[in-house]
């Protein structure tokens, strides 16, 4: 990619702005009102000059990650969430556009925990958090917030306590069009991993079944990957959402068939012969109690204009930008798992780049605002896809993070930045800037790798051969016939294979073919490590201040930043979001 210059949201000059709700009168920038924000209670008298169309962008960030998830984005959007609460009198509002149980994250602001469910930036006090409702893209592509309600509530709990008590109503918003997870939607996911020969990198908390659900994949053969969900296909099911609860005998009608549906299939994967199997799960009378109580709980969290009626997410978004209240869109997961352009054919079912927060608040790509691309300056995975910069031994326990486990995804893996998947991660979701974290973690190696390309042991007849397999069945997914051509047209861009001699080509692009990447040989760049392994990251606040022993993170970041194209806004030290410093400014 060219290089590019852009401000990144580091460089914003936030300009004060006058106000004229009473209640919000005198209120520092940061301070909590007397009682909660209603987007609709703010009023501007005017603003200082600024060019308008440039103060929404740089008031709205969009975070996401560049690889497979775990990139370390809710810490960035502590940082972002941070900076607004001084600068802007009106709090800034984080929204998941792409959230369900099977996420995890750090909610950093006051203490370190981790959540599902909880937008990360309501550990500011002040901030307020979004879950979006979910919305389709094309008619193939999914995303929004996927709730359980019973992890929900738990987690509410929790939150509060941690809180010393205050609650999150008028903080904490919901869409009334975010997906309800059933118990029976997690039961059948963990039946259906269990009986799989590999992991597909499945949370096991149900998320998989449900987007099912809600694009109708038992239809789709592009989805029908095993014999298991060959043997599934039905008419749709009806998905139940938030709106479907304060109308308990609509949402009744909506269990039925969806228990029905999920019954039979839990038949047919060995019902109760199964440790996940539990027959209330699969009982209209049994979850039409926990309706009702949801239904109780919901009342405080679900979004309502002032007259109590439903608040649609494009138009509460569109609110807000008009008092240019800050917003952060914090996605999930990360590119490599993007329905459409990730792994193949293990990947995610959802949308996991800026095309998520167009597809659930109707925004275009201008009006979402300053993309920022979350990384690691390594490489982190779950489940079985195909690593090709994978390191395990010393290097792996020094890499690691507290991640422990799951049963469905495997163990947490680690392996040096795979510059080439970088840079397709970035090619499809053009962000404004690179924000690499976790740079602390590199400091007791020796050396630092780049993976800069890969060495195939094969014909390129073959290689174009596993190529177009896969893109038959990107344009399935799509349904897109053009698509058909797209890895085998990355394949044929000037310079992407070079003939090594001997049988061996080197490619120069990254494809999320698994076929093709389970044969391939990292090439790497080298560069030393640190030279003192007791050296301090303390008091680091630009790059200029990485010398000495930490020159060669200096060297390491500004290779990435080269390679790519892409500037970086922001660098990770350590685990707060005061680790975070400003590149540019």
């Amino acid at each position: 990619m060219s290089s590019r210059t852009h401000k990144c949201y580091g460089g914003i000059e936030m300009r004060r702005l006058s106000i004229t709700a009473p209640h919000l009168q005198g209120m520092r920038a940061g301070q909590m009102p007397s009682r909660p924000i209603h987007p609709e209670d703010v009023i501007f008298s005017h603003l200082e000059p600024l060019h308008d169309t440039k103060m929404r962008r740089e008031m709205s960030v969009v975070v996401g990650d560049g690889g497979a998830g775990d990139g370390g984005k809710a810490k960035h959007v502590d940082a972002i969430g941070g900076r607004f609460l001084e600068t802007s009198p009106v709090p800034p509002t984080d929204f998941k556009p792409a959230s369900g149980p099977g996420d995890g994250h750090c909610v950093v602001g006051q203490f370190s925990n981790v959540y599902k469910q909880v937008p990360a930036l309501l550990g500011r006090p002040g901030a307020r958090g979004h879950l979006l409702g979910l919305g389709l893209a094309n008619g193939y592509s999914v995303a929004g917030s996927v709730i359980a309600p019973d992890m929900f509530f738990m987690e509410m709990r929790n939150f509060i306590e941690r809180l010393g008590g205050a609650p999150l109503a008028g903080r904490l918003t919901v869409s009334p069009k975010c997906g309800i997870l059933l118990p029976a939607h997690r039961a059948l996911n963990r039946m259906i991993e269990a009986m799989r020969l590999d992991s597909f990198s499945s949370t096991g908390e149900g998320v998989g079944e449900m987007w099912r659900d809600i694009l109708g994949l038992d239809l789709d053969p592009a989805h029908a990957f095993d014999w298991i969900l060959q043997s599934t296909a039905t008419k749709t099911t009806p998905v139940l959402t938030v709106a479907d609860l304060f109308d308990l005998s609509a949402a009744r009608k909506k269990l039925e068939q969806i228990l029905a549906a999920k019954k039979a299939l839990a038949m047919q994967l060995g019902g109760i012969y199964s440790v996940h199997y539990n027959a209330e799960y699969f009982d209209v009378a049994a979850q039409m109690d926990k309706l009702a109580a949801w239904q109780a709980g919901f009342r405080q969290f679900v979004n309502c204009d002032k007259a109590g009626q439903f608040y649609a997410d494009p138009a509460f978004v569109r609110h807000l930008i008009e008092i240019h209240a800050p917003r952060i869109y914090e996605l999930s997961q990360g590119m490599l798992l993007h329905r459409l352009w990730g792994y193949w054919p293990r990947g995610g079912r959802k949308l996991c780049g800026p095309d998520a927060v167009m597809a659930t608040t109707g925004l275009s790509r201008e009006e979402i605002g300053h993309v920022a691309m979350v990384i690691r300056l390594y490489r982190t995975d779950h489940g079985k896809r195909s690593v090709p910069t994978e390191v395990f031994g010393s290097q792996y326990d020094v890499m690691r993070d507290n991640v422990g486990a799951s049963p469905f995804a495997g163990h947490f893996r680690v392996g040096w930045l795979d510059l080439r998947a970088l840079e397709y991660a970035i090619e499809l979701a053009q962000p404004d800037s690179l924000v690499i974290g976790n740079i602390d973690r590199m400091k007791h190696l020796p050396i630092i790798k780049f993976g800069v390309g890969y060495h195939w042991h094969g014909t390129e007849d073959r290689l174009m051969e596993l190529a177009a397999a896969a893109g038959k069945e990107l344009a399935i997914r799509g349904r897109a016939p053009q698509l058909e051509t797209f890895y085998t047209d990355r394949l044929s861009r000037p310079g992407a294979i070079e003939d090594c001699g001997n049988g061996k080509l080197r490619l120069n692009v990254f494809v999320p073919v698994e076929e093709i990447l389970k044969d391939v040989e990292p090439i790497y760049a080298y560069f030393d490590g640190c030279s003192n392994q007791h050296a301090s990251f303390a008091g680091i606040r630009q790059l200029d201040d990485l010398t000495g022993p930490l020159s060669a993170f200096r060297d390491a970041l500004l290779y990435v930043e080269n390679f790519t194209g892409v500037p970086l806004s922001a660098v990770s030290t350590g685990e707060m979001a005061e680790d975070t410093f400003l590149v540019r400014v």
